[in-house]
């Protein structure tokens, strides 16, 4: 939904009088960080529901997602343009790509391990009836 919000502000810029690029750069990173947030939190809901409610999945992931969102104040403080060619252009540091694929890299590994160790667990249990088990969930 925020992304249906953020692109009907952001086709305003086409037209005069639209919405100014600074409005439309800020609430496409507003779309963005709730759109990642709220995704790492329903995997980690996920996550701490089918590993017993572990504290350690609970902390790591806390302390990996809180920083998320202040990566993208970097976007909002930053310059913006408007270009013949290109529309709206965002201009930010060289740093951020890498700092946020290292974020979120970071939380998909834990979730990744989460899901995979309770997988482990059904396979032990089940062995290869796990399979017949799947197909009939």
């Amino acid at each position: 939904m925020s992304g249906f919000i953020a692109e009907t502000i952001d086709v305003t810029t086409m037209f005069p009088g639209g919405m100014p690029c600074t409005i439309c750069s800020a609430t496409d990173v507003v779309a963005l960080s709730l759109s990642t947030l709220c995704v790492n939190i329903c995997l980690l809901l996920r996550a701490y529901a089918v590993t017993d409610r572990s504290h350690w999945l609970l902390v790591t992931s806390i302390c990996l997602i809180r920083p998320m969102p202040g990566m993208f104040w970097v976007f909002v403080t930053g310059p913006t343009a408007v270009t013949r060619d290109h529309g709206c252009v965002n201009f930010y540091p060289k740093y951020l790509p890498p700092l946020r694929s290292a974020a979120d890299v970071a939380i998909n590994l834990v979730f990744s391990v989460a899901f995979l160790r309770v997988i482990i667990e059904q396979y032990r249990v089940l062995g290869n009836r796990c399979w017949a088990k799947l197909r009939s969930d």
